[in-house]
């Protein structure tokens, strides 16, 4: 009878060891990145990003001024500025009206007519009802478009 008392201890005592270090042995995650909620991880994790937020928007800002600092200078509009400018626009205007009207006005002019402005060539034609403009530009590019203008 004694022996079964301590075998039973012993059973007893191994199993309960048994148990503590399988519960030892469970893994629960610590880190952030791995799933774990440690506290500190998470506030090293936040001042690490926020210190290289902060590196970053010095460099973009150190980025800014520089290119600021190399762009020319430019001197401040003045009303003679503004008037010689409004000036320009009202006979850009009335020049592009006059073409249009001179343009929409011959009514067939298969052979193609130039206007040249300066060193920009306005070409168009009208045939069948279609007018063709191309616009040669003082650097040589071309813009080149028609309108459908109805029954030719």
């Amino acid at each position: 009878m004694r022996k079964e008392i301590i075998f039973l201890l012993l059973a007893a005592f191994a199993g309960s060891f048994g148990q503590m270090t399988a519960a030892e042995m469970s893994y629960s995650p610590v880190l952030p990145q791995f799933g774990g909620t440690n506290g500190q991880a998470l506030t090293v994790l936040q001042f690490d990003r926020s210190l290289q937020s902060a590196a970053d928007a010095e460099k973009r800002t150190a980025a800014l001024a520089l290119e600021r600092a190399m762009a020319p200078a430019s001197s401040p509009t003045t009303a003679t500025d503004k008037l010689i400018s409004a000036i320009e626009a009202a006979m850009q205007v009335r020049l592009a009206n006059q073409y249009a009207n001179q343009i929409f006005t011959n009514i067939d002019t298969e052979v193609p007519v130039s206007i040249e402005l300066g060193e920009t060539t306005i070409t168009y034609s009208r045939t069948d009802g279609f007018l063709t403009i191309d616009i040669i530009d003082d650097v040589g590019a071309t813009t080149q478009f028609g309108i459908e203008l109805g029954g030719g």
